[in-house]
């Protein structure tokens, strides 16, 4: 007879992962994070990645984008009203608001999946926020979430 523990307790596929080495450079590292934060959105401050399933210190990532911004790579400033605290942008990222700022409204709608990263819902863009749940869907009726 089998006991109740090996019934499915090891269902699935394993591997074996290995330890993570400790000569790990953490500035490489932060960079990494700060450069996938501004390939997703464009902009990175800091209300917007404590929102991210990657769990890696803001002031690490901050060090980064400042290092990132020396460079001439990514523009500091206020680009997302209503945020406190220092903001980031790829040059493009900031042309791009420029423009969309300028245009009329025409009711251009864009639909994404509540699991995309561009669902800002309750984050960045006024409203309730929509869960993150693979079967829902946000809509965008000139950048705002249609009712």
């Amino acid at each position: 007879m089998r006991g109740p523990r090996a019934r499915g307790a090891a269902a699935g596929r394993w591997s074996l992962v290995p330890t993570p080495s400790n000569d790990i450079d953490r500035d490489e590292l932060a960079e990494a994070v700060a450069e996938l934060f501004l390939r997703r959105w464009g902009f990175v401050f800091r209300d917007l990645v404590l929102r991210e399933t990657i769990r890696f210190p803001w002031r690490e990532v901050q060090r980064a984008l400042r290092r990132l911004e020396d460079r001439g790579l990514v523009r500091g400033g206020r680009f997302v009203t209503g945020f406190s605290g220092e903001q980031f942008a790829l040059p493009e990222a900031v042309e791009q608001l420029a423009h969309v700022r300028k245009q009329p409204r025409a009711g251009e709608r864009v639909t994404v999946n509540a699991t995309d990263p561009c669902n800002l819902v309750g984050t960045i863009v006024p409203g309730a926020s929509a869960p993150s749940v693979r079967t829902r869907r946000v809509v965008y009726v000139d950048g705002l979430p249609a009712i």
